[in-house]
């Protein structure tokens, strides 16, 4: 009688070795870092109240307002300011009062976006000229410049919100230094927030701190 144990047995081997090559070539795809990992935003952490520091600019957001409607307001200027007319949101407006600063050198580009958690990812708004980002002046190093950054967002997906503000040379964001803010809300507080939001909210110009 022929011993048939052998090519059996091989064919197991083989199975064996084919499954640990396998695992091997999915660990390995595993560590090789994604586009977005290695030319993105360099993240640098806060929090709403303090000040971050993201090497190349400092940010501090000092507060958050949650409104139906916004307008670009006069602010110093009073009666002779030019005001807008309200915009109504389709959802709310979350408006991030903050202070920026640049470092080093001139940063004529500033873009924000807000991680709403659970997923939603919200640019800024544009419809606004009072912003920080609608200044069109670049940010210069010992020269704080206090002002708003505004977003139109739906209410059921807000949940965790985290502000992310860049600063850079050009408008290619590769390996830029960013901001990520958390902005302290979530739970009931955040609920009260935008379950009874202001009426509305005026966006002065920037100014100089």
């Amino acid at each position: 009688m022929r011993d048939r144990s052998g090519p059996r047995g091989g064919r197991l081997l083989t199975a064996a070795l084919s499954a640990v090559l396998l695992a091997l070539i999915m660990a390995a795809h595993a560590l090789i870092p994604s586009p977005a990992d290695t030319v993105g935003p360099i993240a640098y952490g806060g929090a709403i109240g303090e000040p971050v520091d993201a090497e190349v600019f400092t940010v501090e957001v000092e507060r958050i307002e949650i409104a139906r409607s916004a307008y670009d307001g006069a602010g110093d200027a009073g009666e002779f300011g030019i005001e807008g007319e309200p915009i109504e949101a389709n959802g709310v407006w979350l408006v991030a009062w903050l202070t920026v600063e640049a470092r080093r050198e001139s940063l004529p580009n500033v873009s924000a976006e807000l991680d709403a958690g659970g997923g939603y990812t919200y640019s800024s708004s544009m419809w606004f000229m009072n912003t920080l980002e609608s200044n069109g002046a670049p940010f210069e190093p010992a020269r704080p410049e206090y002002g708003a950054i505004v977003f139109e967002v739906a209410e059921n997906r807000l949940t965790d919100p985290t502000l992310q503000v860049s600063l850079n040379t050009s408008l290619d964001a590769r390996l830029s230094a960013r901001a990520d803010i958390d902005l302290g809300l979530r739970g009931t507080e955040l609920a009260a927030l935008v379950e009874d939001p202001e009426d509305e909210v005026a966006i002065p110009p920037t100014e100089m701190r």
